[in-house]
């Protein structure tokens, strides 16, 4: 572990001593900080050295079709370096474990959870995100779909959302509402129930096939 590696809460307590009568002989004010885990209890210590210099690598790649190079840490994860290097912030960070699907985005024309890819792992790859899908001013079918059918309430899920549905659409532009909510299924929402976003897939569906969408439920009386 390195010298900024933390825990997800820790509590650094600075220098600790032993006593002298536990048979360990003197230390001075040398002597390594020592960190706790708030979840580890105390008799988990983690003795930290001083920082050492970084590694850094070169990544390049396409996002959004334009090509893009950095010096990267290795540990760097896909979608840091998508939001701090590349300032895109729409790709966002919910879970950091690959659960929320939050920080989707198309890697090679397949979706990708970027909190479970270093951006090292993505060089030389082509990088499609949210930001990426509107065209000339034009909405995507699918964002269109979020708007028209009110699929979002907060919206932090949405952009995650709304790239799972387009890779969804790009292999199977009729889907059932069964496959539909199949293929969100790696996505949360705490704030819509899934039931508009399910309608705003289908409502973009219908678009792609150059079909006219289905009328809102609220105009149906559902």
């Amino acid at each position: 572990m390195d010298y900024e590696s933390t825990a997800l809460t820790r509590l650094s307590y600075g220098p600790l001593r032993r006593p002298k009568d536990k048979g360990v002989g003197p230390h001075n004010d040398k002597t390594p900080a020592r960190t706790v885990t708030a979840f580890g209890g105390f008799d988990r210590f983690k003795t930290f050295g001083p920082p050492t210099e970084r590694t850094l690598m070169e990544v390049s790649m396409t996002v959004n079709g334009r090509a893009v190079s950095a010096e990267v840490e290795p540990r760097t994860l896909l979608v840091h370096f998508i939001r701090e290097n590349l300032r895109l912030t729409g790709t966002h960070v919910g879970c950091e474990t690959g659960y929320c699907g939050a920080c989707t985005v198309h890697v090679d024309g397949k979706a990708v959870k970027s909190c479970t890819m270093l951006a090292v792992q993505a060089d030389g790859a082509t990088i499609l995100t949210i930001e990426g899908l509107a065209a000339n001013g034009q909405l995507h079918p699918v964002q269109e779909g979020f708007w028209e059918r009110h699929g979002l309430q907060c919206g932090f899920c949405t952009p995650g959302m709304i790239m799972s549905a387009v890779a969804l659409l790009e292999q199977n532009n009729n889907p059932s509402e069964d496959e539909i909510r199949h293929g969100i299924e790696g996505n949360l929402c705490r704030c819509t129930g899934y039931h508009n976003i399910v309608r705003a897939v289908e409502y973009a569906g219908a678009k792609v096939r150059g079909e006219e969408p289905p009328p809102p439920d609220w105009e149906r009386g559902e």
